[in-house]
């Protein structure tokens, strides 16, 4: 799967193209947790990847369905511009990240198969 970790990743996780040693070095791995998930999961992405990407590809992930605005939440509660790039939001590599849904719900128009 694109984006989730499973040992070092090859390929970009949104492009899907192959990535340097160096670009695989830059990649910022976070843990997220979302609504009805018991489990967090584990993602990679470039730092210039945006976050509206990112929370996409993780809901896509958790079985979310495909509509809606997700984006992420800190631990410190601060909700993430999705327009903005993982780096320029100031997510770091080992970050605990809460998929929300962007206009501040917990993922109401996301609500898929659950669990």
């Amino acid at each position: 799967m694109k984006g989730i970790t499973r040992g070092l990743s090859a390929q970009s996780t949104i492009t899907g193209t192959p990535m340097s040693a160096p670009e695989r070095e830059k990649e910022i791995t976070v843990v997220v947790h979302a609504p009805r998930h018991k489990e967090a999961k584990s993602f990679r992405w470039p730092p210039s990847t945006t976050v509206g990407e990112a929370a996409k590809e993780a809901a896509s992930a958790f079985g979310y369905a495909p509509n809606g605005n997700p984006t992420f939440m800190t631990s410190d509660g601060d909700v993430l511009d999705r327009s903005k790039t993982l780096a320029e939001a100031g997510v770091k590599s080992g970050d605990k990240l809460e998929l929300v849904d962007s206009g501040g719900g917990v993922l109401v128009a996301l609500l898929g198969s659950g669990e």
